[in-house]
Order: structure tokens, then C-alpha cells, then sequence
């Protein structure tokens, strides 16, 4: 059973096309991967084609490359597509040092909607937060409500 995540998809519906980056935290098991996934599928229900989105999930082996700032810039690139729009979404994101030193060469990426999936402890306190300051609106997530667990 499927259950909607009607707020939080309000959210990144309404941020959906602003330059600000989305980042979406909250603890383990809090179902940020299962949002992620289901505002992809409604981005290609919308018509949105699979060569305009850039999903990397960390911990897929197919992405085992990118072990490093100029591996993330070179796959980036390699699959921009300069005349639609681009949805990048980083997931199961521990590689701070990368952010680090791409941070403004994601955002130049022309028309990009650019959304990070954190653990609320990991990349977001420190650095990152001060990379981020004033470029990023930061959706929590928590795991099912009382009235989406009684839904």
C-alpha cells in the first residue's frame, strides 16, 4: 500500500521550479528515499522525460565511479541536457567533500532544479549549512503521522 506524503509533496511541488535548492532531511527510515522516488514518478507522469532527471543514489553500485569531486563534475555534465530543464537529486548523500567544491558548479547548470537528500546529523550542520546559507529551503521529513499511519 502506497501511502501520500500529501504535505510534503505540496512542498516540493511548490518549490518545484525555484532556484533555490531543495533539501530534504530527517532521520533513517523516515521515508525521504520513498518521497524522493514518488515526486520522480510524478514528474514523469507530468511529461517529464527521463533525460531531463539525474537521480544518483550513493548507495546503487552503478554509481561506485564517482569517488570524488571531478568524477561527480564529469557524470554531470555528461548528462545535461542544455535545451529542458534538469531535476538532479543526489540521494544517500555522505560525500561533503564533494559538495564542498561543486556546490557552485551545480548551480550553473542551466535551468536546474537541484534537490539533496541528507540524514538530518550529516552534511547539513557545519559546512554544508554555510555553503548552502540562503540558497536552500530545507524540507524535514518524519516518519508516518498518526493520521497517515491510520489512513
Amino acid at each position: 500500500m502506497i501511502i501520500k506524503r500529501d504535505k510534503y509533496m505540496k512542498f516540493l511541488n511548490e518549490f518545484k521550479d525555484n532556484d533555490a535548492i531543495k533539501v530534504i532531511t530527517g532521520i533513517r527510515r523516515s521515508g525521504k528515499t520513498f518521497l524522493m522516488n514518488m515526486f520522480i514518478d510524478q514528474l514523469k507522469d507530468e511529461g517529464i522525460q527521463d533525460d531531463q532527471i539525474i537521480h544518483i543514489n550513493f548507495e546503487d553500485l552503478a554509481f561506485n565511479d564517482l569517488k570524488n569531486e571531478m568524477d561527480l563534475y564529469k557524470f554531470v555534465h555528461e548528462h545535461e541536457n542544455k535545451e529542458k530543464r534538469i531535476i538532479f537529486s543526489l540521494m544517500k548523500f555522505r560525500m561533503c567533500k564533494i559538495w564542498k567544491k561543486q556546490s557552485t558548479v551545480f548551480e550553473s547548470i542551466w535551468m536546474l532544479t537541484f534537490i539533496l537528500l541528507v540524514p538530518t546529523l550529516t552534511c547539513l550542520s557545519g559546512e554544508m549549512a554555510t555553503l548552502l546559507s540562503g540558497r536552500y529551503v530545507e524540507l524535514k521529513v518524519y516518519p508516518l503521522s498518526f493520521k497517515e499511519y491510520y489512513d
